[in-house]
């Protein structure tokens, strides 16, 4: 007998087709699909699994399969993503694994799939580029103020693409005027690039709104809305014309007039006539010379000249008149003199032999005093004590040597001093002199003071308190002084050094004034430093802040705020944190309460934004008395956290727009709200934005979130989240409910009383029934939703949405006419599609013809085995609605077997079935 050996088997052999990459070029967060082709044979019962390199930049998300191939054996471990498939059959298969990955980072990514089996090895490359976004605006305060202009500024961040920024403007919101900005377009990597432009031609005294605006390829960003209000109308003519000259005068020395015409009615003037430039006026002296009598005005509306008269006699009145103005003022003529103003076409000066000269230098000229900063030293000035020479007329020393001079100083503006003497003049030591109020000196303080051969004797002073004040000196006469000397200043300004606010505060310590969960009374602000820091109120709720005046050394100054006409505050916000984020605006910025030495308290500040500010104040008319000196203040310390005032939920049902299934996950909207209502867009990413929760605001009590109850701090977007929240009644037999969405972050910001969607729940589940047909014909099974309406279950009219897919029908038990298990035949299942509450679905005629029935089942979960009573039922796909799984059978008391029936061919349906027609002839 001969024997042949048998067949070797075939070792196992796997390869890979190329594998490709759709798309081939993303940006960061997008996903790359990796579609794997994979042939093996004779590999039954051999692990086989395929490997990627775990490449840097991105991140394996899903899988899909096709073919000979499955998903259920994908595994990720520490980075490196494996799919693992044993076969069940020698023959020569082959499949399609498809990995979904997410890129992480920029750069060009490529990912090297290895097989276990020989080694077999493809790769594939795709390009990743940064993300672009809509880029970042923030519209910042305008300056450079006139009475038709003003300068829009702003800073934007472009986000990635080339950006195009502009400027929209209008008397109202609805603006109207669009101008480019300066630079524009901005390149793509533009980071905080400050952008502005200039206007011209607005209407004076008239407010405007603006906002900056940027537009690259991910679309557009607006600003927040800002105002600005240009300056006060110039009148046709002047309001006044203003005479200015010494009340006292040195014959040896000429006097300065000056004549200033004046656009409103401030006195001294603050806000001259600009238009006044080019135009004329008439000057005449009783007595002496000027040095023009028609004057021209410049262009800051002012003209000046010199009167002369060495040959006065002492105590000679000369009186200036003033005349003649090409350009018609409003009001009449004022004489201005010692910081003092009053109505009159004529000043007058009296001239003295002898008396004091405040000079810039030995041997000079009157000198103007410039404004001054409060508690600084003014600088070097000279004290002349001169005469007329009675040859030449020619001024010669008055005093040498160290002699006392009795000094003061009056208040103009305000007209009273503030509590003690604020004024240190140094001469041969340092002495706080007099204070008098603007009525005139009644007190003098005694200072040394050394006179060179020339009548010179240098001396500084520094004022502690702001305001317009005028330095006087006197000496009475005494051996060897013959003629008494007097002698003053010119009215001069003195400025703060600057303002310090502190004292920030809840305005309002009660239920969402401000963070009372983790703020101790009064609320004062916890100067957060990170988005981890301790909440400090709502974005747009009040807060309080203090604000001080102070000099040099930090110390208030009590006159500010005093001014005849007022001064006040404004605060600017600065973002300090999200970095590059939007900047928000605040309200009521200028609006701090009466000035009480020197500090003022504001209660209705409002920040628009979540996030973390500095604020830095300033003088709000930016020229402090007229005198031409802006004052900034000290920034402040960090102010925050703003959180969002409240949070908003938009609903959208699970089926169609009509209802929930119980346990059904339907789509919701989160948005993060100040309190005017404007969504806050520093509300997202991992910083600023919270984790959510989301509860039932209706209180239904008959269920819980499920699935998709918290939503984490990263799904927010410029203050805006998706989620799928589910709701599971405790009880499948539940009455339908209205269920409201609720969200409350962990700082306590809620939806709570504002609005919030919702949506009608019921608990439903599928039915299927059990069909008989023809063998030779497709057969179709009746399928129903059906809800408990509390008492019993109904057809689910309003389900249109449901949709069972054909791999989700498992078919098996095979049974021949007989009703013997076979394999002799098989039928394939449709997918059924729900309306209006009822579906079908349809089975194959028996291939080949056969008569006999199937079990069935609707795996509605979402694992490859079905849960219904009917056991040992084939692998199908999960049609993932478990919420539609219910009593259906009597294997288990619990609501959540999946539906089955049998479908019979070629066999006739049961006697308690059919139906007999008669019917009677006559």
């Amino acid at each position: 007998m001969c024997c042949h050996p048998s067949a070797a088997l075939a070792a196992c052999s796997f390869s890979l087709d190329p594998v490709t990459a759709n798309p081939v070029s993303v940006v960061v967060g997008s996903t790359v699909a990796i579609s794997i082709p994979i042939n093996y044979n004779g590999c039954k019962d051999t692990p086989l699994v395929l490997t990627d390199n775990n490449p840097a930049g991105v991140a394996y998300s899903s899988c899909a399969a096709g073919g000979d191939w499955s998903c259920a054996g994908v595994f990720t471990a520490s980075g490196v993503t494996s799919s693992s498939f044993t076969p069940g059959n020698n023959g020569p298969r082959s499949g399609t694994l498809n990995l979904t990955y997410t890129a992480t980072s920029a750069g060009t990514r490529t990912i090297i799939l290895t097989g276990n089996i020989s080694a077999a090895s493809q790769s594939v490359s795709f390009a990743v580029t940064s993300p672009v976004s809509q880029p970042t605006v923030a519209t910042n305060p305008a300056g450079g103020l006139t009475t038709t202009g003003a300068t829009l500024n702003g800073t934007v961040t472009s986000n990635g693409a080339t950006t195009t920024v502009s400027f929209a403007y209008g008397t109202s919101i609805a603006y109207g005027n669009t101008v480019t900005a300066n630079p524009s377009p901005l390149s793509g990597s533009a980071s905080g690039t400050a952008v502005s432009h200039t206007l011209a031609g607005l209407e004076c005294a008239t407010t405007y709104h603006y906002r900056a605006q940027g537009v690259n390829a991910a679309g557009t960003t607006n600003g927040s809305d800002a105002t600005f209000t240009t300056q006060p109308c110039l009148p046709s003519g002047p309001d006044h014309y203003e005479l200015s000259l010494p009340a006292s005068s040195v014959a040896c020395l000429p006097i300065t007039v000056t004549v200033t015409a004046c656009a409103n009615g401030s006195s001294p003037c603050t806000h001259p006539y600009t238009a006044a430039a080019g135009r004329t006026a008439t000057l005449a002296a009783s007595a002496g010379t000027l040095g023009a009598t028609s004057l021209s005005f410049n262009a800051s509306g002012v003209a000046t000249t010199t009167l002369s008269h060495a040959s006065a006699a002492n105590g000679l009145s000369v009186v200036v008149n003033l005349s003649g103005e090409s350009l018609t003022a409003t009001n009449g003529r004022k004489c201005c003199q010692g910081g003092s103003c009053s109505n009159a076409n004529s000043c007058s000066t009296t001239f003295s032999t002898a008396g004091f000269v405040i000079a810039g230098a030995s041997g000079g000229a009157a000198a103007t005093v410039p404004t001054q900063t409060a508690g600084t030293s003014s600088g070097n000035f000279v004290l002349r004590a001169v005469r007329t020479s009675t040859t030449t007329q020619a001024c010669e020393a008055a005093l040498s040597g160290v002699n006392s001079v009795n000094w003061a100083y009056t208040c103009n503006n305000p007209t009273t001093c503030s509590a003690g003497n604020r004024l240190v003049l140094t001469g041969n030591s340092a002495t706080t002199i007099a204070a008098n109020p603007n009525t005139g000196v009644t007190s003098t303080t005694a200072v040394p003071m050394t006179f060179d051969a020339n009548g010179n004797a240098p001396f500084s002073f520094i004022y502690s308190d702001v305001g317009r004040i005028t330095l006087h000196a006197s000496k009475i006469a005494g051996a060897p002084l013959l003629t008494a000397l007097s002698g003053s200043s010119n009215g001069f300004v003195v400025k703060p050094a600057g303002f310090v606010l502190s004292n920030v505060k809840c305005s309002s310590y009660s239920a969402s004034g401000c963070a009372i969960a983790a703020l101790a009374s009064p609320g004062n602000n916890p100067a957060a430093a990170s988005s981890s820091g301790t909440a400090f109120i709502p974005a747009g709720k009040p807060f309080s802040a203090t604000v001080t005046a102070v000099d040099s050394s930090g110390s208030a100054v009590p006159n500010f705020g005093k001014e005849t006409s007022p001064e006040g505050v404004t605060l600017a916000p600065t973002l300090v944190a999200p970095a590059g984020g939007t900047a928000g605006s605040l309200s009521n910025a200028g609006s701090f309460g009466s000035f009480s030495g020197g500090a003022a308290t504001g209660t209705s500040f409002a920040y628009s934004e979540v996030g973390i500010i500095t604020l830095t104040p300033s003088l709000s008319s930016g020229n402090y008395l007229g005198s031409g000196g802006a004052v900034n203040g000290t920034a402040s310390g960090n102010v925050g956290r703003f959180y969002p005032d409240h949070f908003t939920t938009l609903v959208t049902p699970g089926c169609a727009a009509s209802f929930t299934y119980s346990g059904q996950p339907f789509a919701a909207t989160l948005s993060a709200h100040n309190a005017a209502g404007a969504v806050v867009g520093n509300y997202g990413g991992t910083t600023f934005a919270k984790a959510v929760t989301l509860s039932d605001g209706a209180a239904l009590g008959t269920g819980s979130f499920t699935a998709g109850s918290s939503v984490a701090a990263a799904a927010f977007t410029s203050g805006v989240a998706a989620a799928a929240p589910a709701y599971t009644f405790t009880s499948k037999l539940t009455a339908p409910g209205e269920l409201a969405l609720r969200a409350t972050d962990t700082d306590g910001a809620s939806s709570a009383g504002h609005a919030e969607g919702n949506t009608l729940l019921r608990s439903g589940r599928l039915r299927v029934a059990n069909g008989f047909g023809r063998e030779n014909a497709a057969l179709q099974l009746a399928v129903q939703a059906e809800y408990w309406t509390g008492a019993f279950w109904l057809l689910n009219g309003s389900d249109s949405c449901t949709t069972v897919p054909a791999a989700a029908v498992a078919l098996g038990h095979y049974r021949n006419h007989l009703g013997t298990s076979t394999a002799a035949w098989s039928t394939s299942a449709s997918a059924v599609s729900i309306a209006a509450g009822s579906g079908l679905l349809t089975l194959s005629a028996p291939a080949p013809t056969a008569t006999g029935s199937v079990a069935l089942a609707l795996n509605l979960g979402s694992t490859t085995a079905d849960q219904s009573c009917t056991s040992g039922l084939p692998a199908s796909t999960g049609a993932a609605l478990p919420w539609l799984r219910a009593l259906n059978g009597a294997c288990a008391a619990s609501h959540d077997r999946d539906p089955a029936a049998r479908a019979s061919f070629g066999i006739y349906s049961p006697e308690t079935r059919k139906t007999v027609h008669a019917r009677e002839i006559f």
